[in-house]
């Protein structure tokens, strides 16, 4: 999102007519995260002269915004607004002194608050403590960010807030860039104000508290839940959630004994030449299991889970070992000879409402949120990771639509490799850069690009994991259901480990294992999660906060 902001001067505008790095920092982790998602209003406090974080909020679609701070700051406010909010789009401009009891009243109670560098003299921090123990309550949170509050005003901020209120840091790869310096204490950073779970913690603890829904993953992956969360390991919890889409559990996996009938050689050549392959649906005597699948993504969205745990269900595993029997057929080797790494997905895109479709913003982002497109050209991996020594292929990335896929509801595009320059060029700099974010350049030839669409649901697509790639939004418009599907990968099983794989720590799937364990299923799923976190933010819609 590219912005033009002036300052103003001290004699103008006073300590507001700054632009501060924590300003740009909570507009960075708003872009990055799911944190506007649902979102219908803010109330910026403090917004200085820039508003960054209102003008992201406004141009990620948000309908009613505020952006407030003293009046000396509102004349250059105004003016950097009009210049970042292209019209139909509006932010209104308010005056709100924190210390005024009434201030809680010159606004409608917002859905969020946004608070960047805040807590800078111990006064204003008291001040501001009150108003948001005024105004945020169970429909109402604040995102507050900091980079230069002093360690001891952030304390009294924090006992102020007590025992109505608590401060949880974000993880910093959610916020950070290359703009920023990196925090030199846990009172810098990006925080959610929120209502206190129980006014008994100590301040200690409020300031070194992991990510949530990071811890749970984690110990979900290690086979070692969170009390809470010790449901997830018991088939019953399971088998009611999908026995309401017409999916099973730990029983006959069937459909997987036979190779699907494809034209095998037309697909080899196609893969050789291009480094990538679809086929038909893998389980055409089987449409009613995409239909259930499909219908399984909707109900763990509508439980808060993510659509990755599919692959807790046998369904799931019936269809994957369809496709590992397809793929092992274009390698020549039979299915015993391949793995599948522990770096599963599942996706399930939404179809954007018409004030999100008319967004105005200039640049390409990759933040979406969990089961959104991966919207950046990007290499999963290496070329080292892709080939051996004799620069044989050792593995591929499988994608596979639980929906039917056109041009636009959200379909794949793929680089070729006879049109990547930098396929094999493993030691050039941008070869793990296909497009660079600070430049907002892209390091490949776009127009060579192909779209793997049409395609029928249980079809699959293959590529080199070093290819690049990237998946579309779905259209308003478009006539089919926003996009659902998985993506795995599969290697020789006598290849090195990719650099994934290594990342997570988890053994890869061997055919002979299969069907898989619920407890196995469930650390995959989880560890799919927090691999791929550097797309999207882990507060919602990752593991159920009840």
């Amino acid at each position: 999102l590219e912005l033009n902001v002036e300052e103003a001067s001290v004699w103008d505008a006073g300590v507001a007519g700054r632009v501060f790095p924590a300003s740009i920092m909570l507009g960075e982790y708003l872009l990055r995260s799911a944190a506007l998602r649902d979102v219908n209003s803010t109330l910026e406090l403090g917004a200085g002269v820039a508003g960054i974080p209102s003008i992201v909020a406004v141009r990620r679609g948000v309908r009613r915004v505020v952006a407030s701070d003293m009046r000396l700051a509102l004349s250059q406010l105004q003016s950097n607004l009009s210049s970042n909010v292209p019209p139909p789009l509006s932010v209104r401009v308010e005056e709100l002194d924190w210390s005024d009891p009434a201030a809680h009243l010159i606004v409608d109670s917002p859905d969020l608050i946004l608070a960047a560098e805040c807590v800078y003299d111990q006064e204003a921090s008291q001040s501001l403590a009150g108003l948001l123990k005024r105004l945020v309550g169970p429909d109402t949170q604040c995102l507050l960010s900091n980079t230069s509050a002093i360690l001891p005003v952030w304390k009294s901020f924090l006992e102020a807030l007590a025992p109505d209120l608590e401060a949880k840091a974000v993880d910093q790869d959610q916020w950070w860039n290359e703009r920023l310096a990196q925090p030199q204490g846990p009172h810098e950073g990006v925080f959610w104000i929120t209502k206190a779970a129980s006014s008994g913690r100590t301040l200690e603890d409020r300031m070194g508290d992991d990510d949530q829904a990071k811890s749970r993953l984690l110990r979900l992956q290690q086979g070692k839940p969170d009390p809470r969360d010790a449901r997830f390991l018991d088939g019953k919890f399971w088998r009611e959630l999908g026995g309401q889409a017409g999916l099973s559990l730990l029983g006959d996996v069937p459909g997987v004994t036979h190779l699907p009938k494809l034209d095998y050689e037309a697909l080899r050549r196609r893969f050789a030449v291009e480094g990538f392959l679809c086929t038909t649906s893998v389980v055409p005597e089987r449409p009613d299991l995409l239909d259930r699948l499909h219908a399984a993504a909707k109900l763990l969205r509508n439980r808060n889970l993510a659509p990755v745990f599919l692959y807790v269900f046998d369904e799931t595993w019936e269809l994957v070992m369809a496709v590992w029997r397809s793929i092992a057929s274009v390698f020549g080797v039979s299915p015993e000879e391949l793995v599948l790494e522990p770096s599963v997905f599942g996706y399930l895109l939404d179809r954007p409402d018409d004030a999100q479709a008319k967004l105005d913003s200039k640049a390409m982002s990759r933040h979406t949120y969990v089961g959104g497109n991966f919207g950046v050209p990007h290499r999963d991996h290496t070329y080292l990771d892709c080939f051996d020594d004799e620069d044989r292929p050792t593995m591929v990335s499988v994608w596979i639509p639980l929906t039917d896929v056109s041009g636009d509801s959200g379909c794949m595009s793929v680089v070729p490799k006879e049109f990547d320059k930098l396929f094999s060029e493993h030691d050039a700099p941008a070869h793990m850069l296909p497009f660079d974010a600070s430049s907002g350049e892209t390091n490949f030839d776009l127009a060579a690009a192909v779209a793997l669409a049409p395609l029928e649901a249980g079809a699959a697509c293959a590529w080199h994991g070093n290819s690049i790639h990237w998946g579309n939004r779905c259209s308003r418009l478009s006539a089919l259901p926003p996009r659902a599907s998985l993506t795995s990968s599969l290697r020789l099983r006598n290849a090195a480990p990719t650099h994934l794989q290594r990342t997570n720590g988890l053994d890869p799937v061997t055919w002979e294992e299969l069907p898989l364990s619920l407890e196995r299923r469930v650390q995959l799923a989880a560890a799919g999660v927090l691999l791929y976190r550097w797309w999207y933010s882990l507060d919602t819609d990752v593991v159920p906060v009840d």
